[in-house]
């Protein structure tokens, strides 16, 4: 399940905000949206593989359903059923898991329209792993599928990646500092499921999703070492010379 079907017809021009609905054989009552205007769109349900009747309601009452007979088929194979991490930037380039039944099977996953060739996939096949493409329509959420052996994409049902605005880093306070200084960092964007920072001599690396987004000039300085004192004891009043 999880395909969009665009459903083209009289019916939509009927339809009534949130309340049109498609039917799949005997699985009724799937919200449809107005896709333009002769157009509803509704994602097919999760079933047995097999071929069923596709029909609408402008009502969505059980008895004002289309008998129109145009034909859907469930093709058998790979179901998506997560992703993670659920977002990452949209310029691409972070690592990304989908797990579900039998995508290990397959050459590459698709986050909306863009396409990646898979990296790694795991034993049991029960997950895919590679780099985010860049979205092809800036930030947003799009749906999570695999691409089968004829080219097709498996989505999964209900499965979204969110595409996010890249993190931009516009200032950092203090300018240096010893490892273990808290820093404060502002800019656009900072704010996600895995933000990180790591202060290097060369500047601070703002990371999302384990890929590096940002960077803004830093000093580490080094706090040195003590490798023995002398004299070890002295006065209470304080006072002495230590070296």
């Amino acid at each position: 399940g999880g395909s969009v079907v665009s459903v083209v017809g009289s019916v939509s021009s009927l339809a009534e905000a949130g309340l049109a609905a498609c039917a799949f054989g005997a699985v009724g009552g799937i919200t449809a949206a107005r896709g333009g205007a002769d157009t509803l769109e509704c994602a097919s349900p999760a079933r047995a593989a097999g071929s069923s009747s596709v029909e609408a309601s402008a009502h969505g009452h059980a008895h004002e359903y289309t008998t129109s007979g145009e034909q859907f088929t469930h093709l058998s194979g790979s179901l998506v059923e997560s992703v993670w991490p659920l977002s990452g930037p949209a310029s691409g380039g972070s690592m990304v898991s989908v797990h579900g039944s039998g995508v290990g099977a397959s050459s590459a996953l698709s986050l909306g329209s863009s396409r990646s060739a898979a990296s790694s996939s795991s034993s049991d096949g029960a997950s895919l792993s590679g780099v985010s493409p860049a979205s092809s329509s800036g930030a947003g959420f799009v749906g999570v599928g695999v691409v089968t052996g004829s080219g097709s994409v498996s989505w999964g049902f209900g499965v979204v990646y969110e595409y996010a605005e890249d993190s931009v880093v516009e200032s950092v306070r203090p300018r240096t500092g010893a490892e273990g200084t808290l820093l404060s960092v502002g800019g656009a964007h900072l704010v996600g499921p895995s933000p990180g920072c790591a202060p290097v001599s060369s500047g601070l690396r703002v990371c999302e999703g384990g890929r590096e987004t940002s960077l803004a000039g830093f000093s580490l300085r080094s706090v040195g070492s003590v490798d023995s004192i002398e004299p070890s004891v002295g006065g209470e009043e304080g006072g002495s010379v230590v070296s």
